[in-house]
């Protein structure tokens, strides 16, 4: 900060900066990839997806919907491996809270999402009758209804602003007194039991594009696969998933077996579940009809490809095979692409690597 020092100042205080230099958070986010992919092999732009289908809702509450009986699938209902949707926590959510439009599934992000919101909160006060629309779900949801009780919008504010981070005795005794004497009694305590309130706007962008991948799971089945097994199966930690015995899996009995296979030969816990996720994606496109073929000398390093000669097709890319990695699926991608290649002969002359399931 002084040219005409040899010293070069290497920090300075942030608050010099705080007001100057903007903060990016560049994160990497898998849903918007997804849903780029869909686009792409479809052709539907994504603001034309609608987000109140109720085929969709429905699906994702019941999986006879995509043509699959509930005694041939581990899950009764059709949400498995749509993004915030498919985890045994969340699957247990949808099936006690059964939400039927958009605005109840901000409302079931929302729960999902807080701590102590749910469980031992408003789950046991939907169980006693109150409804969805009733409970405690966002930070939105808790300042409109005190809002609603008569309590001001900045009082409101302040309330809220100190209970979703679990600090009810924080709140002014005052803003408290008020509160006690116009809110219901049942929804105070609610609120007291809470240690962190989700916002309604970052529940509102992950239904949206887990309802927007959903819309192309039910109508777009084939595009939906070759998307989703893309983005699961291109996974460092599913790179020796038994491919060959998964894809025939025509019962639940042979998936439970897959499942079994792949506990006791993974090594890592993420390996376990990825493998199982991976399997299960397969086992329900199989279902619908959908097949997997073995990589070709065509194939993508990574993605996923509709087969051009059948719809229901779907062909693996390079990294499926057992022993190839990203790195390398890609160096005999690029290879092929620029070079190409007249047969699996003359790609082991140049790779001097067996490929034995092409």
């Amino acid at each position: 900060d002084n040219v005409s020092k040899s010293m070069m100042t290497t920090h300075v205080d942030y608050h010099v900066l705080e007001q100057t230099v903007p903060k990016l958070d560049m994160l990497g986010h898998d849903d918007p990839e997804t849903l780029k992919t869909l686009c792409d092999l479809t052709s539907i732009k994504l603001q034309d997806i609608p987000l109140n289908d109720k085929k969709v809702f429905e699906m994702i509450n019941d999986i006879t919907v995509l043509g699959i009986k509930q005694e041939d699938f581990p899950y009764r209902i059709g949400s498995w491996a749509l993004p915030e949707l498919g985890t045994n926590f969340t699957i247990q959510m949808l099936e006690e809270l059964k939400p039927s439009n958009m605005t109840e599934m901000i409302y079931f992000a929302g729960l999902s999402h807080g701590t102590s919101v749910y469980a031992g909160n408003g789950q046991d006060l939907m169980n006693a009758g109150k409804t969805i629309d009733q409970i405690i779900s966002t930070r939105d949801r808790l300042y409109d209804f005190l809002c609603e009780c008569g309590i001001s919008k900045e009082r409101s504010f302040f309330a809220v602003d100190k209970i979703r981070k679990g600090a009810w005795n924080k709140v002014d005794e005052d803003i408290k007194q008020e509160i006690n004497e116009k809110v219901p009694a049942w929804y105070v305590d609610s609120m007291k039991k809470i240690s962190y309130l989700f916002p309604s706007a970052h529940a509102a962008s992950y239904m949206q594009a887990a309802v927007r991948i959903a819309y192309f799971k039910l109508y777009y089945p084939v595009e939906y696969y070759t998307a989703i097994l893309t983005r699961y199966g291109a996974k460092n930690n599913v790179a020796n998933f038994p491919y060959d015995a998964a894809v025939n899996i025509t019962s639940l009995e042979q998936y439970e077996a897959i499942v079994k296979n792949i506990k006791e030969n993974s090594t890592r816990p993420e390996q376990e579940k990825d493998g199982i996720r991976l399997a299960l994606i397969i086992y329900e496109a199989r279902l619908r009809g959908i097949t997997l073929s073995p990589a070709t000398l065509n194939s993508h390093y990574r993605f996923f490809a509709i087969n051009p000669e059948d719809r229901n097709n779907i062909i693996r890319p390079l990294t499926s095979i057992a022993g190839v990695g990203e790195g390398l699926a890609n160096k005999i991608y690029n290879d092929i692409s620029v070079n190409g290649v007249a047969n699996i002969d003359e790609l082991y002359e140049r790779t001097m690597i067996v490929f034995d399931e092409f």
